[in-house]
């Protein structure tokens, strides 16, 4: 008898379950293992927008570079200016070999009235702007995104006039890109010479 008595309680033992404590201590080393992984997947997903971001914002800096260059290299008359507000003024005497902030040149193409087209580089508000002008109007715009915010922009210009030398101008443009929490700096410098025969 005694011996189907052990015998009992020793399977009565076996078959026993969880404890509360035991039930609460894993459902909450579960909670925290989910919680860090979450966490870490959405540190993931915000890290991915800041970098799809910030390299939209590039990207729109890189296109206004690229189109002011190639328009300055396709032009001719170059011309430095000074920048004073939202308002330019053409510099005296033709090179600018100290920098200016503002820069214009004749397009190669032509308005619809047959007229040439000036157009201007400038920077206004942390922004560099492109002002087309003809005799009958005139075309200001911003080129550069409002998350980019340019501190300098400055052309230096040598060999401009009819002086049997290329024309060749140095553009540097300082500055920041993004928003706050993911702001990057730039410091983007380029030669440019003009591709017409300067005669």
């Amino acid at each position: 008898m005694k011996f189907l008595y052990r015998l009992y309680l020793r399977n009565k033992k076996q078959k026993r379950g969880f404890t509360l404590i035991e039930m609460l201590v894993s459902v909450a080393i579960f909670t925290l293992v989910m919680l860090i992984t979450t966490s870490s997947i959405f540190v993931i997903v915000a890290s991915n927008k800041k970098a799809e971001s910030l390299k939209s914002v590039m990207d729109n800096l890189s296109f206004a570079l690229e189109s002011m260059t190639r328009n300055i290299r396709t032009g001719s008359t170059y011309t430095c200016l000074a920048v004073n507000g939202g308002s330019v003024s053409t510099v005296s005497g033709s090179n600018c070999p100290g920098g200016d902030p503002g820069f214009q040149f004749v397009s190669n193409q032509q308005a619809y009235n047959g007229n040439s087209i000036v157009i201007q580089y400038y920077l206004w508000n942390n922004r560099i702007w492109e002002n087309q002008t003809n005799s009958n109007w005139t075309f200001p715009v911003a080129i550069t995104a409002p998350e980019i915010s340019v501190s300098s922009l400055q052309f230096y210009l040598v060999g401009a006039g009819k002086d049997g030398f290329q024309p060749r101008v140095l553009m540097s443009v300082i500055g920041t890109a993004g928003t706050s929490t993911t702001q990057t700096n730039f410091d983007v410098q380029t030669t440019l010479s003009q591709r017409q025969i300067d005669s």
